[in-house]
């Protein structure tokens, strides 16, 4: 068994989950990956922005997200190596309130003067660093 100077390369492996690499571990907080993510909200002006297993958290997370250019930020924090999604935005009119979390999910209920109320379930795609897929309802809160 490898034995990782790492306590979270560890936890990982205790875990039942492959450490991840040197090159992934600087996760979001890369500069090519702040660059490219930049890039692409300027390009798409996305409403909502999802991050998955973002590998850094706490201040190093508050500094990623200014640098993005986001306002507005729900961080729900991984355990170790393990999920951790990013939900961010712009739009001051925007209202996400969390009815959910866990380091593999995040539910919420969207609000937007200009719609009625939504809701987006977070989930990863294929277990662990898998991709992203986003599961929504685009129907009214009270089902119609």
């Amino acid at each position: 068994m490898l034995v990782y100077e790492n306590e979270e390369a560890n936890k990982a492996i205790q875990q039942g989950v492959n450490p991840p690499q040197v090159e992934d571990m600087q996760g979001v907080a890369n500069k090519a990956t702040i660059r490219t993510l930049k890039e692409r909200k300027s390009q798409h002006r996305p409403d909502i922005t999802l991050i998955y297993e973002p590998k850094c958290s706490g201040n190093k997370a508050t500094e990623v997200i200014k640098a993005l250019g986001f306002n507005f930020s729900f961080l729900e924090e991984a355990d170790g190596y393990v999920g951790g999604i990013w939900v961010l935005w712009d739009n001051p009119a925007l209202t996400i309130n969390i009815l959910e979390t866990h380091h593999q999910y995040v539910a919420m209920e969207v609000k937007d003067p200009s719609h009625s109320p939504w809701k987006l379930t977070t989930l990863p795609a294929g277990g662990y660093g898998g991709g992203v897929t986003v599961k929504s309802s685009l129907l009214p809160s009270d089902g119609r």
